[in-house]
């Protein structure tokens, strides 16, 4: 209305398609990935640096963080001039210390865009169907249930909802992720992991007595190791995987044993 017009991008994404496929067509696009695109794009065409200089990264040593980060920017800028630059780069600083010998190393790299989690509602909340596989007859005494969470909340909340579901102490269980295809354990559930990063929908929930005793997740680890075995009956494989922990200090022939 007025003095304002509508601007049809129709040429501007046939001339964009022409050089990225990928975004040709009418079905939908992620619209930070056109944006990187096009800014690498722009930039290597504005780039003002023709013959890029070999530049050596070089260690914090302890110095400043502002020297440190001046001295990274000013090697980026050696290969790196352009519109793009001035107006949408910038620094992200890094943190690595060895566990050893408490060496701190401290690097700045140049980055043009930051992918950040949106804020969930605090009364938002997600179902998980668990498996639940008590320690008595696990092969037969299998049951599924479906218990709610709120998702910005870890796994112990579910692990801790399990246990009241069940009458079982939240210490005991143990939760894995089983491969639909074949049916195996491909990975244990951290306590600490949230439950919007939760990738399967599926949950397998463990009645394992001997973790009962292990207060802390570091004394579980330091203590037991987690097996994940197939028992087949009939010549058939059971349908839910079966998890053994035993100590660490156990030998091959009590393994045999078990």
């Amino acid at each position: 209305p007025g003095d304002h017009s509508s601007v049809s991008p129709s040429s501007f994404k046939t001339t964009l398609a022409r050089f990225a496929p990928q975004f040709s067509g009418y079905q939908q696009h992620d619209s930070q990935e056109l944006i990187a695109f096009l800014l690498d794009g722009i930039h290597e065409d504005l780039n003002r640096v023709k013959q890029k200089a070999y530049v050596e990264a070089k260690d914090s040593n302890g110095r400043p963080d502002d020297v440190v980060a001046d001295e990274a920017w000013e090697g980026h800028l050696k290969r790196n001039q352009s519109i793009v630059v001035d107006l949408f780069q910038g620094q992200l600083k890094s943190a690595l210390q060895c566990p050893v010998c408490d060496n701190l190393s401290v690097t700045f790299d140049p980055f043009m865009y930051l992918s950040v989690p949106l804020q969930l509602a605090s009364d938002q909340t997600k179902c998980i169907d668990v498996f639940w596989i008590p320690a008595q007859d696990p092969t037969k005494n299998t049951t599924k249930c479906r218990v709610k969470v709120p998702v910005n909340s870890t796994l112990s909340t579910l692990i801790t909802n399990i246990g009241t579901l069940h009458d079982v102490d939240p210490a005991s269980i143990m939760l894995g992720d089983v491969l639909a295809f074949n049916g195996k354990v491909w990975k244990f559930l951290a306590d600490t992991e949230r439950i919007s990063d939760l990738f399967s929908a599926d949950v397998y929930a463990y009645e394992v007595p001997e973790l009962r005793g292990a207060a802390t997740p570091e004394v579980r680890k330091e203590k037991f190791v987690r097996l994940s075995v197939q028992i087949k009956a009939n010549h058939r494989t059971a349908p839910t995987p079966v998890v053994l922990v035993v100590e660490r200090t156990i030998t091959n022939d009590a393994l045999h044993n078990v």
